[in-house]
């Protein structure tokens, strides 16, 4: 009875020797995990090909569970819980604990304006970062260029003037900065420049005369008379057809000088300067 008792005794030491002692790992039972679920924690969003739900991994304060979706044909991981209880995006401070890796939120007013981001790191902890704004990005008071900008000149697409306008001298040119960061004009519309009256430098009437496209006027009856006789141009003068510092207004001349008719008042629109 002896030798058995020691031999038992012997055996139950032996078998306490192999349990260790003090562990902080985790501990899985055989058998615990469903079919199909493999023993390394596949990576979220990579391709599997198993009919596998429910594995159960721990991801540092978080414990996942993660699945074959046969529609994407890729694993998809969710967190189950986490020990401290994680924080939302929107309260959660630098190192807090996170559920969903990869998670991120934050504000900017504009590209200028920096902001605050909150972004969930694969060790399920809340980074927090600052982004300081200003600097070369644009110009913060948002005003137009004194001079106009050229087609396709880079320029800042920050907040600012929406279009910035630009006299022409025929009209307004409009201004914007494009998204890919380059200056688009839009030209206001500009009348052809008026032909060349070379008939005013003709001083008289025969000379006048020889050119087929001038004619001779005299002053006619009428409320607004031509204030002299000279050489102006064979047609009327309309919208667009004047020169930058010219007017074209509707004069009286006599179309019978030197015709031996009665009338003494016909109208006449002439381009003048100065009125």
């Amino acid at each position: 009875m002896k030798t058995t008792w020691t031999t038992w005794a012997a055996a139950m030491i032996a078998v306490v020797a192999t349990i260790p002692l003090g562990c902080t790992g985790s501990v899985v039972e055989i058998g615990s995990q469903p079919p199909g679920c493999p023993d390394a924690e596949p990576v979220a969003g990579a391709a599997c090909s198993v009919t596998a739900a429910g594995c159960k991994y721990t991801e540092g304060p978080c414990a996942v569970e993660l699945r074959c979706d046969a529609e994407s044909a890729a694993w998809q991981s969710k967190t189950t819980s986490c020990s401290p209880v994680a924080k939302d995006c929107g309260s959660g401070q630098d190192g807090d604990v996170c559920a969903v890796i990869g998670e991120t939120c934050g504000e900017s007013p504009g590209p200028c304006s920096g902001g605050y981001f909150n972004t969930c790191g694969d060790d399920h902890h809340w980074h927090s970062s600052v982004a300081e704004g200003g600097g070369p990005c644009c110009d913060p008071s948002g005003v137009c260029p004194a001079e106009q900008p050229t087609q396709g000149q880079p320029c800042s697409p920050c907040p600012g003037e929406p279009a910035c306008s630009y006299s022409s001298g025929c009209g307004q040119n409009f201004a914007s900065c494009d998204p890919d960061g380059t200056w688009h004009i839009i030209f206001g519309d500009c009348p052809p420049p008026p032909p060349p009256d070379n008939c005013t430098n003709l001083g008289n009437q025969g000379a006048c005369e020889t050119d087929p496209s001038c004619r001779w006027l005299t002053p006619g009856c009428g409320d607004v008379p031509i204030g002299a006789p000279g050489c102006f141009t064979i047609k009327d003068c309309g919208p667009g057809t004047c020169g930058p510092s010219e007017i074209c207004q509707t004069f009286s001349y006599n179309p019978c000088f030197n015709k031996g008719c009665d009338a003494c008042g016909a109208p006449a629109q002439l381009c003048v300067g100065g009125l």
